[in-house]
């Protein structure tokens, strides 16, 4: 299918769908798809996401309008320290001060073994909320990176997407 048919195919399933439950769906797992299509929440690659030319244009903007202030960036969900690693990279040598929160335990001594030459960096054993709570952090294998606090289980499965195109046929 080339991209004006699937274009045309889907301004017809909205003008004979609009505001239906079904399309309400069918277009929430389509905005899911795009944003996957996008590299939005893949979080595997900080270099192919399109974080480091937003991170360069950034260091660009911010060093002319504020050249002799310190810096200070927090990186909530730190992992094992690849954006950190992509800010010091981005915005150079200068006052900076990287505050890392990393709720796993595994996941944050990686982070600490990968960012403890750096001083610039404060790292925390915490993730960050609204308010104080005890959630569960699930992963999807013992020591991964990988975390959230939704299941897996309640996750858009193959099988819920082949149900959505057969419906959109």
């Amino acid at each position: 299918m080339t991209t004006d048919e699937i274009i045309e195919f889907l301004l017809g399933y909205l003008k004979a769908n609009a505001a239906t439950v079904e399309s309400q769906q069918f277009f929430g797992l389509l905005h899911q798809i795009a944003l996957h299509g996008m590299g939005v929440g893949l979080g595997d690659s900080t270099e192919t996401s399109g974080e480091r030319a937003v991170l360069v244009h950034l260091a660009g903007a911010l060093a002319r309008r504020y050249p002799d202030q310190t810096l200070t960036i927090f990186d909530a969900g730190a992992n094992v320290g690849q954006f950190v690693s992509l800010c010091r990279s981005a915005f150079g040598v200068g006052p900076r001060r990287y505050f890392c929160f990393e709720p796993s335990s595994a996941t944050f001594a990686t982070l600490t073994g990968n960012t403890q030459a750096w001083p610039d960096v404060l790292r925390f054993q915490v993730a960050l909320g609204d308010r104080p709570s005890d959630m569960t952090l699930f992963t999807d294998a013992p020591g991964s990176g990988l975390a959230s606090l939704t299941s897996a289980a309640s996750t858009i499965s193959a099988s819920t997407w082949a149900s959505a195109r057969r419906s959109a046929s």
